[in-house]
């Protein structure tokens, strides 16, 4: 805040871009991110701050820092290409991409505190892997239901299905996902965020949608996020604005983060649920408190321009 008038760029990506001890952040070319480190080190000096700990696919930006202001790379078992850890995944410089890597040993005798532990275990800010963690707090919620003690092992069938997640979440290790948005070569770029529910839950997910110069249209995943459906019995109307209000939320946030980038009419909305949309263009007033509630909340996120139908089969978030 005392030296930040000297470099405002500077400042508003400390402010917006740090992580407890760590700065993750880029630029759209390599020029910029130069420039944006140089700032950084003579911003953060005159605090007497120094950075360490740098990574960069750029070769450029590391060439003349000292070797131990280099993070150390890890090599993973089924690659040879240096990842660094950030925020709980894998980056991979040289393919610029993310990925997991859970290390889930398969237990004989799982408990419901073991199941919990390596629930707990699965970092995943983004929400990329929205639909195999929601599997999982289904299962965690079914536990619960059958009122075993914490250290008892699962009967039989509920250890199967345990080992079987175990078993597809060997799979995720071959999920990889790009990093960078290519906001420097579009001309149209737009927010779309679907919402779904079931009786097992709800869940919400936005997407960037990038129309490049060339015409070509680049559509990728920002963040998700689930829910599992409380115990005593809701019906799913309800549970569909319950995703809906999730969507208006997680939009609202995703808008904030892009805010320089994303016109408010480029932000379009989707549910499948016709009886949501109606109560989303209905007076509060007129409904009753519990859907008034989030009907209300809702609206005051999001004018109802922008929300719109679409068919239940094409809704991306039918993970729920």
């Amino acid at each position: 805040e005392d030296e930040g008038a000297s470099f405002p760029a500077t400042a508003e990506v400390l402010r917006e871009n740090t992580y407890v001890d760590d700065i993750i952040t880029g630029a759209d070319s390599e020029q910029e991110a130069v420039e944006l480190q140089r700032q950084l080190v003579q911003l953060l000096q005159r605090g007497c701050f120094e950075l360490r700990k740098w990574v960069s696919n750029s070769k450029r930006l590391l060439q003349d820092l000292p070797a131990g202001h280099l993070e150390t790379p890890v090599f993973l078992q089924d690659s040879h290409q240096p990842h660094f850890s950030i925020l709980g995944l894998h980056w991979s410089p040289e393919t610029d991409c993310f990925s997991y890597r859970l290390n889930v040993p398969l237990d004989d005798r799982p408990t419901k505190r073991s199941v919990l532990s390596l629930i707990a275990k699965i970092y995943d800010p983004c929400g990329f892997l929205a639909p195999f963690i929601m599997q999982a707090k289904c299962f965690m919620q079914f536990l619960w239901t059958t009122g075993l003690s914490w250290d008892a092992p699962l009967p039989s069938d509920c250890a199967n299905k345990w080992c079987n997640f175990i078993t597809d979440a060997q799979a995720l290790s071959y999920i990889s996902i790009p990093r960078s948005f290519q906001f420097s070569l579009s001309y149209v770029i737009e927010l779309h965020g679907f919402a779904d529910a079931s009786e097992s839950g709800y869940a919400a997910i936005v997407y960037f949608c990038c129309q490049l110069s060339s015409g070509e249209v680049i559509v990728r995943p920002i963040m998700a996020k689930t829910r599992v459906s409380p115990l005593k019995r809701v019906t799913l109307p309800r549970l569909e604005l319950c995703a809906a209000h999730l969507l208006g939320q997680l939009t609202s946030h995703c808008s904030s983060l892009f805010k320089d980038k994303i016109s408010p009419e480029n932000v379009h909305l989707w549910s499948d649920s016709s009886v949501v949309l109606t109560w989303l263009r209905t007076p509060p007033y007129r409904l009753k408190t519990y859907v008034a509630n989030r009907v209300s909340q809702t609206q005051e996120l999001f004018p109802l321009e922008v929300w719109r139908h679409i068919a239940s089969g094409d809704n991306p978030a039918d993970c729920a």
